[in-house]
Order: C-alpha cells, then structure tokens, then sequence
C-alpha cells in the first residue's frame, strides 16, 4: 500500500502495485485496498490519467469487487470525481466486473445502450492564440476518448455478465454479430476478445469461423484480437480445426512480425498442458 501513495513511485509501478493488490483482496472488497486506490487515481493528474497503465488502477479496484453486485454502488458513485479519461471507464470497469457471471439483464442492457453512443475524435482547425476555442476543442476530444474506452469495457463487460448461462451467452452472441456489423471502430476492436471470455476453452463452430473472418480485417488491431481470441477459445482442447486455421494464418502472415508474434501465441494456447489444462473459469 505504501508504494502506491508514494510520490516517487512511476505510474507504470503504481498500476503494477494496484493489480498486485487487486489479484491479493480479490472479491474481498478491502477497504483499506479500495480506499488507498480509489485516492490515488482522485490525486492523480490528467496528463497522468492518460497514461496507459493508469487502466491498472481501475482493473485492480473492480478486482476487489468481483461478484459483490451491491456493494461496489459506493464505489462507482466515488468515481464520478475521478477526471476524464480514466473515471467513466473504471466506474463501468467496477460494476461490469461486480456483477460478472450473474446473468443480470439489466445491466447487459445499460452496457449495450453504452455501444449505442455515438463517440467521434474530430481534429478541428483551432486558429493559433485562439485559448478559448483550443481549450473546448481538448475537452471535446478528452471526452470522446473517454467514451471510448467506455465503449470499449462495456463490450468486454456483457460477455463477462453473460457467460454463466447458455441463454444470455446466446443472446450476447446476436448482440455482437449487430454490434460487428453497425459499431464504432472502437467496439469492433474489443469484439474478439468478448467473443473469446464468452467461450474460454469452448470451440464452438460458430464462434470460430466468425474470428476466422476477423483475423483477416483490414483494421490490423481487430486481427490481433482475434488471432488471441482463437487461442483462448480453442485453449486446452488440441482442437484439430482450429490448429489448422492457425497454421494457414502463420503462412499468411509470415512477414508481419506482430501477426506472427500473436498466431504463435495462439497456438501455444490451443496446446495448453498438451491438452491437459482449460482456461474455462465454470466446469466444462
């Protein structure tokens, strides 16, 4: 705890330490644990809350909470104070993970009316001393990103509510087929990596050939995710379609380094403990 109140400490050990702490008081809700975390990201600065393992803060706040439901509503309440762009994102983070596994229609329902926003980065012509105009044209643009990671947590989150039922996980799975079709870029980024926690270790046929298609999307941060995504689906299972799909992929990518760095990944994942190990968090 002390490292996190710490001025000297860097934000990538602070987020490091705010997990640490999450993953040890997991579904504990610890109030010293919460209270410390939900400080720091309140003392942080904006130029700070942008930083990228800032997020950690959050993950490892919504940690504590895992599976509490009511009991995070004052913490989420708290984070209203915290700054764009972090505050919105960790508050969706809290009560996504509060209620994870629970099947809560409600709450799937408000995170698809989040998918439904409409968020746009503009980059406007700002004439030069003009403050007034530059100042509202960062603030457009700190709340659009906002929103987007959002967008973003709130995607991941209905696989998370939903994957302990067979009837919600169906009902997710339409969703995110509307959601590919007519969503933000941001959200069909975040798509793969949903469809993979909605079936952890769980091949189903129909889930793989849409990942398939993905891995070939012209936006190169889709493929990505959905390259992981077939891993994690297909992990443990040695599954013979999946590994072939796998092999075609690392021959189609065998120049793009990154690609290959995640369809190696991929594949290792499909192979975990020789088939022996499963990712699937409910027994299968």
């Amino acid at each position: 705890l002390p490292v996190l109140t710490d001025s000297n400490s860097s934000m990538e050990v602070v987020g490091q330490t705010a997990l640490a702490l999450g993953m040890v008081a997991i579904a504990s809700s610890h109030g010293d644990v919460t209270s410390t975390i939900l400080q720091t990201m309140m003392d942080k600065s904006e130029s700070e809350l942008k930083d990228t393992h800032c997020k950690f803060l959050a993950l490892g706040l919504a940690l504590t909470y895992l599976g509490k439901q009511e009991e995070a509503a004052l913490t989420i309440e708290a984070l209203k104070v915290v700054g764009d762009p972090l505050g919105k994102m960790a508050a969706t983070l809290v009560e996504v993970v509060a209620y994870a596994g629970t099947g809560d229609v409600l709450k799937i329902q408000k995170m698809l009316h989040l998918c439904s926003e409409h968020h746009e980065i503009t980059k406007e012509d700002v004439k030069k001393g003009d403050k007034a105009a530059k100042a509202e044209a960062d603030a457009k643009k700190l709340e659009a990103e906002s929103g987007i990671a959002q967008q973003m947590v709130a995607v991941i989150g209905i696989a998370l509510i939903a994957m302990a039922e067979e009837l919600g996980a169906e009902m997710a799975l339409r969703s995110y087929s509307n959601l590919l079709r007519y969503g933000e870029p941001s959200i069909r980024r975040a798509v793969p990596l949903a469809l993979a926690i909605l079936s952890a270790s769980n091949p189903k046929l129909d889930i793989i050939d849409t990942l398939s298609k993905l891995s070939h999307d012209s936006d190169s941060e889709v493929a990505h995710n959905a390259i992981f995504a077939m891993g994690i689906v297909g992990s443990g299972t040695n599954n013979a379609r999946l590994a072939n799909m796998l092999r075609l992929l690392a021959q189609y990518y065998h120049k793009d380094a990154n690609n290959l760095f995640m369809v190696r990944l991929a594949q290792g994942l499909v192979h975990l403990g020789k088939g022996t190990l499963t990712l699937s968090p409910y027994h299968s």
